[in-house]
C-alpha cells in the first residue's frame, strides 16, 4: 500500500471527503512503521512478481 504513496506530494490520495492528503510517510506513521520498515515495504512492494 505504501507504493501508492510517493512521498513527494505528487500523487497524493484522499483520505476522506475533506480531501485531506496523505503522504508516504504519514501512510507509514499511521501504520506504525518505523522508517526502516517502510523502506523494507516499498523496496518489497517494487519486486517483480514474475517468477
Amino acid at each position: 500500500m505504501l507504493k501508492q504513496f510517493d512521498g513527494r506530494g505528487n500523487n497524493q490520495h484522499t483520505v476522506d471527503t475533506d480531501a485531506t492528503v496523505i503522504t508516504q510517510k504519514q501512510a507509514a506513521r499511521d501504520a506504525g512503521l518505523s522508517e526502516r520498515q517502510q523502506v523494507t515495504a516499498v523496496r518489497v512492494a517494487n519486486v517483480p512478481g514474475g517468477f
